[in-house]
């Protein structure tokens, strides 16, 4: 069993992430990369290739980022939609990107 040691307060930035099968769904990104994000409050992070674990800064609050970060991933054809709402109940979130972009992208 091998054990964390605190590491340095990371940048975070919450972004849209296409999958294999083109969903989209929220992550947290944390530069460098680590292994686990913890949507807790702070968010923290867990390498397992550095052993060290520590806070993620982010660059504004999200009250809720937890719901956000567990919110399913979404079609392409949704992300009209989901943009839509989340503007208007969860405006500091980013917008998912627009349907159009990826379906270009595709070809």
């Amino acid at each position: 069993m091998s054990l964390c040691i605190w590491g340095e307060q990371r940048p975070g930035e919450v972004q849209w992430q296409r999958l294999p099968d083109h969903r989209l769904r929220p992550i947290l990104q944390v530069q460098p990369q680590a292994s686990w994000v913890l949507p807790t409050t702070p968010p923290w992070y867990i390498d397992t290739q550095s052993g060290e674990a520590g806070t993620v800064e982010l660059n504004q609050p999200f009250a809720q980022l937890d719901e956000f970060l567990s919110m399913p991933p979404i079609s392409l054809s949704e992300a009209p939609l989901v943009a839509a709402v989340l503007g208007e109940i969860a405006p500091e979130f980013p917008l998912p990107p627009e349907y159009e972009l990826f379906r270009a992208s595709r070809y």
